[in-house]
């Protein structure tokens, strides 16, 4: 979800565009560096932005799991 799922791509970009530059470099950092930074951040905003982001991912796959099932 974090880093690699297609699923969730737009969410990622958008959510990339909040975080990029500053203390995170996410085009020179590996998937285990970004995902260790995300999660470690101290950043208060980094923080938002992730919680954010990972909302918007669980809304989304209910909404996909919702329309499967009808």
């Amino acid at each position: 979800m974090l880093l690699l799922c297609p699923c969730y791509s737009s969410l990622r970009e958008q959510f990339f565009s909040k975080v990029t530059g500053g203390e995170i470099e996410i085009n020179t950092l590996n998937t285990k560096q970004l995902t260790i930074t995300f999660l470690s951040s101290s950043n208060p905003a980094i923080t938002i932005y992730l919680s954010k982001f990972i909302l918007k991912c669980f809304e989304l796959r209910a909404t996909i799991a919702q329309n499967q099932t009808n």
